[in-house]
């Protein structure tokens, strides 16, 4: 039952053009009574409730630059100018690479090209492969989207990688002077990415992940970049998701642009740029795909090792590239489910807004 001897009754009254507050309240003695000003009384009301009154953020975490909350449902962007990362591949599909030995282990680029032979046995038979990484890149521009459900026990998580666009000013350090609502998301470039997470396979680390969004573990989120782009990468989902979405073709533009940038950065060459092209050619392109203004890179994840790193490392060609992507997009019949999304066009696809 209500114990009315704890409550304390306000009425509030006019008396002489002054405004005033009664408060009584029933005592063991009887009844007792004040009456003072009303800016006395909201005065002491606010005083009374200042040092009670506590709001804090939290630490703001680094990368997250936007937060939107819909009911149970969150959907975060980590923001990462530029991250440097080591992603390698295991390949029997790279062909020869005597042609173009003089690129490994080559101190002139922002990147490391590393090539290191080795064979397995595989049912009796000795096969052989290559392992090729792309050292010390300097992936600039990833984004990592990620969208999470409390309810149901927090069983809905998905995330995605993007690499982002904006033609104003692509390289532009602060975040808030270009990341707007029109920034283009690109799906990364790299394979072994579903269309809503990435196939981690035996690492692990896909419970990992799922653990750190159960306990808001912001670290362990915001790792899923470095994670996957310092992951020994397959051609796994390389020739459904990333063949459709035009990441394999490039302009004649991009791939003059990939090929001086190994020809001017590499000494000691013993032939001519118009050999040194033919060569690229023949391990990049796949010929019967390439057409006009549209040149197709062989579906292999070791070829488009090849092709990053002057990508990340040259500014207008990172532009080049990605606008290039866009055109190819806009010129096809690609269904939506390929759709290349800005910032807004993405929150309204995960959240109905």
């Amino acid at each position: 039952m209500f114990d009315n001897k704890k409550n304390i009754n306000f009425s509030i009254f006019e008396k002489n053009n002054s405004t005033y507050v009664q408060m009584s309240k029933e005592t063991p003695l009887g009844n007792s009574e004040k009456t003072i000003l009303l800016q006395d009384f909201l005065k002491f009301i606010t005083d009374f409730n200042s040092d009670k009154t506590l709001t804090d953020t939290g630490f703001v975490i680094p990368n997250l630059i936007r937060k939107i909350v819909k009911g149970t449902r969150e959907l975060c962007f980590y923001y990462f100018p530029e991250i440097t990362v080591s992603p390698y591949c295991n390949s029997e599909n790279l062909g020869s690479t005597r042609r173009i030995s003089s690129l490994f282990n080559n101190e002139n680029y922002d990147f490391k090209l590393g090539l290191e032979t080795s064979s397995y046995d595989r049912r009796g038979d000795r096969r052989t492969y290559e392992r090729l990484s792309v050292e010390d890149l300097k992936m600039k521009n990833v984004m990592l989207v990620t969208f999470y459900d409390t309810a149901n026990n927090g069983s809905l998580i998905s995330y995605n990688i993007f690499h982002t666009l904006n033609r104003e000013s692509i390289f532009e350090d602060s975040t808030t002077n270009y990341i707007n609502d029109n920034t283009v998301l690109f799906p990364s470039i790299m394979p072994n990415h579903y269309s809503d997470k990435i196939c981690w396979g035996s690492t692990g680390f896909e419970e990992n992940l799922r653990n750190y969004f159960n306990t808001s573990n912001f670290e362990g989120i915001k790792s899923t970049p470095y994670i996957y782009f310092n992951s020994l990468f397959n051609d796994d989902l390389l020739s459904s998701t990333y063949e459709n979405l035009h990441h394999y073709k490039i302009t004649n533009e991009v791939f003059t642009d990939i090929v001086n940038y190994y020809f001017t950065k590499t000494p000691g060459l013993t032939i001519n740029l118009v050999e040194f092209t033919s060569n690229l050619r023949q391990i990049l392109l796949e010929e019967r795909q390439s057409s006009g203004n549209s040149l197709r890179i062989k579906s292999t994840i070791a070829c488009l090792m090849l092709v990053i790193g002057p990508i990340f490392s040259d500014p207008t060609l990172y532009k080049k590239y990605f606008t290039s992507i866009l055109s190819f997009v806009d010129n096809s019949n690609s269904d939506s489910r390929y759709k290349i999304h800005t910032m807004s066009s993405y929150i309204n696809s995960r959240l109905a807004l």
